[in-house]
């Protein structure tokens, strides 16, 4: 999936913004268009920032530049994932690791970031508490 891939019925809002001519519905474009954050703010639907991938690509100039903490306060779940590890350089945890050290991320946001890897997760609904529990107890 693309950053800010929203699947199911939201395709169409990603779809017709791709076809503006932007890269692929990656996220720090996707902010630039209020009314699909709205979107996926209101219906609360997963946006996903690749850091490594949109740095390599050229996407943000650099690891600071990666919009993560304005994505959260826009609204949507945002998670931080990989994306094609073995070319950009990085799985999960080196994804994460990139954007920790922003100054602007606040530890609040940094677990929120964890928590929704489940949150936007293909888990059943049912499967996905005890996850968020184990963080909520590690954190605490």
């Amino acid at each position: 999936m693309n950053d800010a891939d929203a699947g199911g019925t939201q395709r169409g809002d990603i779809a017709l913004f791709n076809r503006r001519g932007r890269p692929g519905g990656k996220c720090s474009r996707v902010l630039d268009e209020s009314a699909v954050v709205e979107r996926l703010a209101g219906e609360q639907i997963p946006m996903t920032i690749r850091p490594l991938s949109n740095h390599r690509l050229k996407i943000i100039p650099s690891l600071s530049d990666c919009p993560v903490a304005t994505a959260l306060e826009a609204g949507p779940p945002v998670t931080v994932s990989p994306d094609d590890p073995s070319y950009f350089g990085g799985y999960l945890v080196e994804n994460h690791t990139a954007i920790a050290e922003a100054p602007e991320l606040q530890d609040d946001q940094l677990i929120a970031l964890i928590k929704n890897l489940f949150v936007g997760s293909f888990l059943r609904d049912s499967d996905k508490q005890k996850p968020l529990d184990i963080v909520d107890k590690a954190v605490s």
